[in-house]
């Protein structure tokens, strides 16, 4: 969740969506003349607001819409929307409902107000306390607010309220006894609480009030009697390091889980560091996310103009190994691991990704193009690193950022990326919303090698879930489950993206049709928290790479024009 950043001495500490009660609508800022209303029916841009906090000043929090425009309440009870923070009217002081429903109550921390719907307008101006529910805008932990009095509810019926289920990776949910169980009830509902300042820390209550602990053994379960939160009881919700594996010839870099013994000295950590000549993914988020006054979109190029060598920068990564090392690739000499505590500069590089490169033959044959791409490694004095006949990494003199520079067969390495996990969802912060199928209609239909299938979107507030299937040329395929029935996510030649039913899962052995540029993606993993999905499929009779790319609507598409929008971007 570790989606906190500075600005203007501001520190972002979580995204949130208010449903105003007993309506169920969400408090919605128009795009237009900053109108406010109580009319969203699902957590969308307008209705998503960041709360950030002030490191001088940590007893409030300060509520910035999609617009960048700051809520603010004046002494009249006033509310309006701000481009700038000028004083205290902005900030707020959130309680939450002492009986642990999840719902919280705003009040201006200058004039002493709670936050209402007047039924014409959202005022500043009660002096009881108003409680609003909460949706938790947040990627990719799934919401799942909560239930009505029954002793059980319906999906569609806990995303109304404001607590929230635990869900693991096999569909399960954490229980208050500590067990998993398959349902939802009451007993699998938190309440969510947390307090502002510099890192995020939340606790989860019960319907009794009762909060989450870590229990003996590592168990997570509610603990009677607890009524204040201690360290036990508060959680940090930080962004997992995406996993790899890195194969080249007789080198591998490994983060899989349940490795053995032997394999364990050859088990590293890809970590992601600011900075480096790579795009600022967040900071291109951000723009889509405040408009200028233009309106202009935002646009970059890929590196490496000339046809056939166009590349994909990212930051500074650096490779850890499981005895806090880092690795290092020297100017001279191969890679080996640094002593501790060593900050070399060697220890820091860039990942550039290739879309395609020659691949040398065997044997004296001519070679081909690889089409799946692959990755190179640029050290810290620009140069790139290659792999010598026995497997050693090192360092060569060729600069790829210079003039008709092509990556050759030692200097590619193939990345597996997300191998610890088995299924993802994939959300756009564009769109604000999640790849999914289409809702049936009459005209959702596609045409695809595979037969008739159908369309997908990005207009889901509900996660999809998408199984990962990674094949060994160092692509994937998105599987998801209808029914009982395994589909595929799939090109078309007319840049369209569909799903066709398929006859294998993630899990089985791919066949000869199941492979095929149509249903293979390439993960170009930016940092540690955003993505581009590139299609192996050409389309527009174009030999340049596509990329996935969604709109504001929620459209989704194939890009091959070659210029980077914020639709590039994704969240797995």
């Amino acid at each position: 969740m570790q989606n906190a950043g500075k600005e203007n001495n501001l520190i972002e500490f979580t995204k949130i969506g208010l449903i105003h009660s007993p309506s169920g609508r969400l408090l919605t800022s128009e795009t237009f003349q900053g109108a406010l209303n109580v009319q969203g029916v699902s957590l969308k841009r307008k209705q998503i607001w960041t709360l950030y906090t002030e490191p001088s000043k940590p007893t409030a929090f300060l509520l910035r819409n999609h617009q960048g425009n700051f809520l603010s309440a004046d002494d009249n009870g006033k509310v309006s929307l701000v481009p700038e923070k000028s004083g205290g009217e902005e900030r707020f002081i959130i309680h939450f409902d002492p009986k642990a429903s999840g719902e919280i109550a705003l009040q201006s921390e200058a004039h002493g107000f709670f936050l209402h719907w007047s039924g014409r307008e959202v005022r500043c101006f009660s002096k009881e306390p108003v409680w609003w529910g909460i949706r938790l805008a947040m990627h990719p932990q799934l919401p799942l607010p909560a239930a009505s009095g029954q002793s059980s509810c319906s999906k569609e019926e806990v995303a109304r309220l404001s607590r929230v289920a635990l869900r693991t990776q096999s569909g399960r949910y954490l229980h208050a006894s500590g067990k998993l169980v398959d349902g939802i009830d009451n007993a699998t509902l938190f309440a969510v609480s947390f307090k502002p300042g510099a890192s995020q820390k939340l606790m989860f209550q019960d319907e009794d009030g009762q909060y989450l602990t870590v229990g003996t053994g590592g168990v997570l379960q509610i603990k009677m009697g607890v009524r204040e939160p201690r360290r036990e009881e508060i959680f940090a919700f930080d962004t997992p390091s995406i996993q790899f594996l890195t194969k080249f010839v007789g080198l591998t870099f490994s983060t899989t889980m349940g490795e053995t013994e032997e394999q364990k000295g050859t088990v590293y950590q890809l970590e992601y560091l600011s900075g480096g000549r790579g795009l600022n993914m967040n900071a291109i988020v951000s723009a889509s996310a405040t408009p200028s006054a233009d309106s202009s979109p935002a646009a970059f190029g890929f590196d490496g103009t000339e046809e056939g060598t166009q590349y994909l920068t990212t930051g500074l990564w650096r490779l850890r190994a499981q005895d806090g090392r880092l690795w290092q690739i020297p100017a001279s000499g191969c890679a080996d691991l640094a002593p501790k505590d060593c900050n070399d500069p060697a220890t820091t590089f860039e990942i550039l990704y290739v879309p395609s490169y020659h691949e040398d033959g065997d044997g004296g044959s001519k070679g081909k193009t690889n089409p799946y791409g692959g990755i190179v490694i640029r050290t810290s004095d620009g140069r790139s690193a290659a792999v010598k006949p026995l497997g050693a990494l090192s360092v060569t003199d060729r600069l790829p950022d210079t003039v008709g520079w092509t990556p050759t067969s030692p200097e590619v390495l193939h990345l597996l990326p997300m191998i610890n996990r088995t299924s993802v969802a994939i959300y756009s912060p564009l769109a604000c919303a999640y790849l999914a199928p289409t809702i049936s209609s009459g005209s959702n239909a596609r045409r695809t090698s595979f037969g008739t299938s159908s369309a997908v979107d990005c207009t889901s507030c509900v996660p999809q879930q998408w199984y990962l299937k990674n094949l060994i040329n160092g692509a994937v395929q998105f599987f998801t489950n209808i029914g009982n029935d395994w589909m595929i996510l799939c090109a078309t030649s007319q840049s369209n993206l569909a799903l066709a039913a398929s006859q294998t899962g993630p899990d089985e052995a791919e066949d000869s049709r199941g492979a095929s540029p149509e249903t293979e993606f390439v993960i170009c993993v930016t940092d540690d928290k955003f993505a581009f999905l590139r299609s192996l499929l050409y389309v527009g009779g174009q030999r340049k790479p596509a990329y996935l790319t969604a709109n504001l609507q929620g459209g989704i598409k194939l890009d091959g024009s070659g210029v980077i929008t914020p639709g590039y971007i994704w969240q797995l």
